[in-house]
């Protein structure tokens, strides 16, 4: 909360990328071909929905190989922080919090790696109706990545990933937007328990 003071010493890396999913050359009548041509805004929203699995892990291969676990001590320390469950989900306005199975929500956005849509688009959105089967539909999509994973290997793995689960009906580009490191600094060197030791008092 606000009132506690606190050191951040660590923040999580981030890979950034934007995909977009090709089907007909150009907007087709769903009168005439829905049904037999692929729908590249169907196709996405498929493809977005198997990058991560109802237990809350991201399923592309090897995403976690180099994800270093936290000791039980470690996570009991990690989870010491003060938090209320009911007043954050109060202060988002939402009824649940969801995330990876097994971990905290403090441990979610501190020390576990996350996939999220940044944003999604595609197909006809004015006001009205045009039954369009879109030409094209895309994606920004980003992970924050924890110590031990490289942006640059995971971005690799997530367009591999990404090309090998859509289907033969379209076309799929993909783009490294931007990356960042993870970064946790050691809390054992004289800086950091000065620090420490500023705050305590």
């Amino acid at each position: 909360s606000m009132q506690t003071p606190s050191i951040t010493c660590g923040l999580r890396g981030l890979a950034y990328m934007e995909v977009e999913v090709t089907g007909p050359d150009k907007d087709l009548h769903s009168g005439l071909f829905g049904g037999a041509v692929a729908n590249p805004a169907n196709v996405l929203t498929r493809l977005v929905a198997q990058l991560v699995d109802a237990e809350g892990r991201v399923t592309i291969p090897g995403f976690y190989d180099d994800v270093r676990e936290l000791t039980p001590a470690e996570r009991e320390a990690f989870n010491k922080a003060p938090f209320s469950l009911a007043a954050y989900k109060k202060s988002l306005s939402i009824g649940d919090v969801e995330g990876e199975a097994g971990y905290t929500t403090l441990e979610r956005t501190g020390v576990r790696p996350s996939l999220d849509v940044n944003g999604i688009w595609g197909g006809y959105i004015e006001e009205g109706t045009k039954t369009v089967i879109p030409s094209k539909a895309s994606a920004k999509i980003s992970m924050r990545l924890v110590p031990g994973q490289d942006f640059k290997k995971i971005a690799k793995l997530f367009e591999k990933h990404f090309k090998a689960i859509a289907p033969k009906s379209v076309k799929v580009k993909v783009k490294f937007l931007h990356g960042g490191m993870p970064y946790v600094a050691p809390t054992d060197m004289p800086a950091y328990k000065a620090a420490e030791k500023a705050i305590a008092e």
